[in-house]
């Protein structure tokens, strides 16, 4: 998923070449964080999201944050991180209502002007994590990817601060002298990722461009990491082919799923995706009243119900 210069060159991906050759200080960044219900980023959800707009001069143009109903519980090992509980989140919107709007503006300049010839840097800590949970919500919703680079601090912090203990985000905080109490919530980390990038891209000088910076850890691209599958008769998998009779006739569905929590649950079916090899069920959990997403070969026995109940 990282590319490099010469593979943007080659019109592998879509930035302009003489974008590729602007100095820092002209370009506008986007430095953002997510906190979130779990690892995963197709069985776990987005709870919060940050970020600041800022120029390479340093100027800080808007900053925004928002707290997103997960519609899912938080595991107290994941709450023990980042603090963000169920009460806080309960009233919040979901991820349909929050991160469309919100990546529009990350990927757009003041204005809401998208020119791929002009458009934001984004800028995360361990970019993969981040950049994977918002890839997984756009393609649950049918959307496109922006086409914005994304930077890594994390892979960016290894060839310029080699001093440091590891190079962890709290690490780099401390090791510079960058005053803070508050690590694992989005707009502070948000923060700490900005100041971050500031400080290393000082480090290259005033002559900085945006080839420089991808020559010196490479840039990362959204794409789309899951595919909506339509036609279930051909899925290898029988119970893909079983839950699109489910699906096809609107009824609900009685399974056992070798998974954490509950173990026999009637659902009713909304989306099966693949990624990579594996395929996953989007479905309103009955049990739990509100939406969860299975792993296909963690159901057991599948029972086809005669009416559909809620759906989602």
């Amino acid at each position: 998923m990282l590319q490099t210069s010469a593979a943007i060159e080659n019109q592998i991906i879509p930035v302009a070449n003489d974008f590729l050759g602007r100095p820092v200080r002209d370009l506008t960044f986007v430095a953002f964080d997510t906190e979130t219900t779990g690892r995963h980023p197709i069985v776990s959800r987005v709870l919060e999201i940050s970020a600041i707009k800022f120029k390479g001069t340093g100027e800080v143009l808007e900053t925004r944050t928002q707290l997103i109903n997960p519609e899912q519980s938080i595991p107290a090992d994941v709450i023990a991180i980042h603090g963000i509980t169920q009460s806080m989140v309960a009233q919040s919107p979901n991820y349909r209502e929050v991160i469309p709007a919100f990546v529009n503006w990350m990927s757009s300049l003041q204005g809401g002007i998208c020119d791929p010839n002009n458009m934001p840097v984004l800028v995360a800590h361990n970019a993969l994590f981040d950049v994977g949970f918002l890839q997984v919500a756009l393609s649950r919703m049918g959307l496109a990817m922006p086409q914005n680079a994304v930077l890594d601090t994390l892979h960016l912090s290894r060839k310029l601060i080699r001093d440091s203990q590891n190079h962890k985000l709290k690490t780099l905080v401390e090791h510079l002298g960058f005053e803070s109490d508050t690590y694992h919530r989005a707009e502070a980390d948000s923060l700490h990722v900005m100041r971050l990038f500031l400080h290393m891209i000082r480090q290259l000088g005033n002559k900085c461009t945006l080839r420089d910076l991808i020559d010196e850890s490479g840039a990362i691209f959204f794409q789309d990491p899951i595919t909506v599958i339509h036609d279930h008769a051909s899925a290898r998998d029988p119970r893909v082919r079983t839950i699109g009779d489910a699906i096809s006739s609107g009824s609900d569905m009685q399974i056992h799923y070798r998974g954490f929590g509950i173990k026999d649950r009637r659902i009713t079916p909304l989306s099966v995706m693949l990624s990579g090899r594996k395929y996953y069920l989007s479905a309103y959990c009955h049990a739990v009243n509100s939406e969860r997403t299975f792993r296909v070969d963690r159901i057991g026995n599948i029972e086809l119900l005669e009416q559909a109940g809620k759906g989602n």
